[in-house]
């Protein structure tokens, strides 16, 4: 009796692509007839593309074109790690692993016909193996839905019209309304001077290889925007902690504070400001195109806490050598000691004399509000101890 030959089956994963859109669709292939199989994966970065240096190699070139990888991997797939570049090593991993990331990438997605309906973004990640590697992503959304152009709005007091097409395909072709005039090839398209209100643009969007087909949009430029600067509520910064201030962007809108003096970026919407002194801040906020200036003011309270903890005395001591331990702060709004982490009872006054082994802070509140815990200073009171008789 001979045994029933055995086939094992060996399935090899060496690019993104391949791991995101071709191993679910095997599994699913081998899953519905029972065929089990390994799967390899190349973890790390994909630069597929570096491939292409081997162009120059003997018979290379000839094996690319007799498998037709362009059309199985597509051109993107076949160009990371070259003109599209692939993850790149984090210069800021706070740890000793090393950590591989990519520049933030945009992104649309077209929600005609879905107004008042709840939409769901479903994200799905493809691992090397469980408990070795993991992987996270950071997702912002822009909700300003005014339009399906940003820029398509704009003022009447504009110079110039800067209109800016739904994110992430790979060609756009600006035409005029009527298909006779090729108007531009960038995603970003200017017009000076302006336009007649109510003058209808159309661009054509190509997709990259694989995602998706092409679409034709239109894009109507009216002259009705209204710009309205937002500095956001007065606040505290308390010994200078950064504070945000503002609100968040808007597409298409220019931002500009002043002073500059204590912010993180004065031209941002909604800087970090840490003032040495109570500041007001003034925001001119207008369209991209110069027009729709309107100013808005924030007042940034500047407050400080001198959290000197002063001990006069020593901080190590016998009860019977007629030392002590007093604690002192400067004088603010309410104090209030702790001891060993739980809070003295009674002791609300700017000096505590230490009646007991410990480790001994202050918290301070002011009459701004601002409240913080001065250092914490170790006290030791011994008891003597009796000689050698």
């Amino acid at each position: 009796m001979t045994d029933t030959p055995r086939l094992a089956l060996k399935v090899d994963v060496d690019t993104y692509v391949g791991m995101r859109d071709g191993v679910p669709a095997l599994q699913a292939a081998l899953d519905a007839r029972g065929i089990p199989a390994s799967v390899y994966v190349s973890c790390g970065p994909d630069h597929s593309g570096r491939a292409l240096r081997r162009i120059f190699k003997p018979g290379f070139l000839a094996k690319m074109l007799r498998t037709n990888a362009p059309g199985m991997y597509g051109w993107r797939t076949l160009l990371y790690g070259t003109l599209l570049p692939g993850f790149f090593e984090s210069r800021n991993p706070r740890g000793d692993t090393p950590v591989w990331c990519k520049d933030w990438s945009a992104v649309s997605i077209n929600l005609d016909g879905l107004a008042g309906k709840t939409i769901r973004l479903f994200f799905k990640t493809a691992d090397c193996t469980f408990r070795r590697h993991f992987g996270y992503a950071y997702i912002d959304v822009n909700s300003e839905c005014t339009s399906e152009f940003v820029g398509s709005l704009y003022c009447r007091d504009d110079t110039v019209v800067n209109v800016t097409a739904p994110y992430g395909y790979q060609n756009y072709t600006w035409y005029n309304n009527t298909f006779t005039q090729i108007l531009g090839h960038t995603q970003t398209i200017s017009f000076s001077p302006l336009p007649v209100s109510g003058t209808t643009y159309a661009v054509i969007l190509e997709p990259y290889n694989g995602y998706g087909c092409s679409d034709t949009i239109y894009a109507k430029l009216v002259d009705s925007l209204k710009v309205i600067a937002n500095a956001g509520r007065d606040t505290l910064s308390c010994n200078k902690d950064p504070v945000f201030i503002g609100a968040n962007s808007i597409p298409g809108l220019s931002y500009d504070w002043y002073p500059p003096t204590g912010l993180s970026n004065p031209k941002i919407s909604n800087p970090l400001a840490s003032p040495a002194v109570t500041t007001a801040y003034v925001l001119r906020t207008s369209h991209d195109g110069g027009g729709c200036t309107d100013l808005d003011t924030v007042v940034v309270v500047a407050s400080v806490i001198d959290s000197s903890l002063i001990l006069k005395g020593k901080a190590m001591f016998c009860t019977d050598s007629g030392d002590s331990a007093v604690l002192s702060v400067n004088s603010t709004t309410f104090i209030q000691w702790y001891g060993d982490g739980r809070l003295v009872n009674g002791s609300n006054q700017s000096s505590y004399r230490v009646q007991r082994t410990g480790s001994y802070y202050a918290r301070l509140t002011n009459r701004d509000g601002c409240t913080l815990n001065t250092e914490v200073k170790k006290i030791v009171i011994d008891d003597p101890k009796p000689g050698i008789t």
